[in-house]
């Protein structure tokens, strides 16, 4: 069964059986009916479909998710998580590495309090507001900074979760309702501490929960060197790659790839970390190096051509497909337009399935593709 079916996938399945539905001589049954929404062939058609939605469908689909968590529907998947002692990644807020203070040198100690505004310039509903974290002390006769302000460092967090606070180096420069003598604030990386990140999503904890294998992985081992870096709430996916691979002894590498782009070093640092633990540590000359995965957007268009108006799945239906390719891509695995054009082809009465560009994409050492900005699939009637 499609695991993902939608009472109005069901409609058009029973509405394309009656529609061709043809007695011992191969005459269609229901020739002479109409079957516009309004008829009474449709209504029944539509009372039918809910029927075997809720009564057969949802039920075997609750079997099946019994069977297969790594399919589980998204209002499950928390339960599938708690049983392999996880839980879901929640949307986390950026943290940046600010400096703040004043432009004049100043007599007295000067204090900037926990909670102040900082943000990013423009219009006034535009902004991306931080705020700061703890009190600190501007300090009288501080000398210049690097660019000759008096500044301290301080830790700016975002207001808002998710990536829209992984603004760039130099974007936080407005100073709200601060004192009158602290008139200088400014991000001088590139990267965050720690980056806004939105909230996991299904398919990723399906993939996570691949990795977790329930609790029962043992140390050491690929699958247990992955989840553990993917404990980390910025990994979307981690990838092991050994010391025969690398073919560099006493050292394993592990590449991560970031749910809301790379991991800043400090991040970088905070997954080697969970390694260096005596708990998780292997001993001996053995190093683990963390690295960022290249990420190689792919941007293609599909167009899943299916028999007619009634057959065309829903659009999350269709991306999911995509979506589920994308996670079961490895470091260095061309993206074969063809598989996932296979893929699309085994859905119920998809005639054709068209690419554009319709050629690979060749995957090296240390990337991985994913799922570009610009990639689309759209549903649509095949005509001949």
């Amino acid at each position: 069964m499609e695991l993902y079916t939608t009472k109005k996938t069901v409609e058009n399945e029973i509405l394309n059986y009656v529609k061709t539905a043809t007695d011992d001589h191969g005459n269609l049954i229901f020739k002479n009916h109409k079957f516009d929404a309004l008829s009474y062939v449709y209504t029944i058609i539509r009372a039918l479909a809910g029927a075997v939605y809720k009564f057969i469908d949802l039920n075997l689909v609750r079997v099946y998710k019994a069977i297969h968590p790594h399919t589980a529907l998204e209002e499950d998947l928390a339960d599938w998580l708690e049983a392999a002692g996880s839980s879901w990644k929640e949307a986390t807020c950026a943290v940046h590495s600010i400096r703040i203070g004043s432009s004049a040198e100043q007599l007295f100690d000067i204090i900037i309090p926990q909670g102040l505004i900082v943000s990013t310039p423009g219009p006034d509903n535009n902004r991306i507001r931080f705020r700061i974290t703890e009190t600190l002390t501007l300090p009288a006769g501080i000398a210049t900074d690097t660019r000759g302000f008096y500044t301290i460092a301080a830790k700016a967090e975002c207001l808002h979760t998710g990536m829209i606070g992984n603004v760039v180096a130099d974007a936080i420069s407005i100073i709200v309702d601060g004192p009158s003598e602290i008139d200088i604030v400014y991000n001088p990386f590139e990267t965050p501490l720690q980056s806004g990140t939105a909230r996991e999503t299904a398919t990723q904890v399906r993939q996570r929960l691949q990795s977790l294998q329930y609790g029962s992985i043992a140390k050491f081992t690929p699958d247990w060197y992955e989840s553990l870096a993917e404990t980390h709430p910025n990994v979307a996916r981690a990838i092991f790659k050994s010391s025969k691979q690398l073919g560099i002894p006493g050292l394993v590498k592990i590449f991560v790839q970031g749910r809301s782009g790379p991991l800043s070093e400090t991040e970088l640092a905070e997954v080697a970390a969970l390694f260096d633990l005596p708990e998780n540590h292997p001993g001996a000359a053995s190093f683990v190096i963390v690295e960022n995965l290249e990420l190689i957007a792919i941007n293609k268009i599909y167009r899943i051509r299916f028999a007619d108006a009634y057959s065309i799945e829903s659009q999350d239906s269709l991306d999911d497909v995509a979506n589920q390719y994308f996670a079961s891509l490895s470091e260095a695995s061309t993206f074969d337009h063809n598989a996932l054009k296979s893929l699309y082809l085994t859905r119920p009465y998809v005639v054709q399935v068209v690419c554009d560009p319709d050629s690979p994409v060749l995957i090296t050492q240390g990337q991985v593709a994913v799922r570009g900005l610009s990639f689309q699939v759209t549903g649509e009637v095949y005509t001949p």
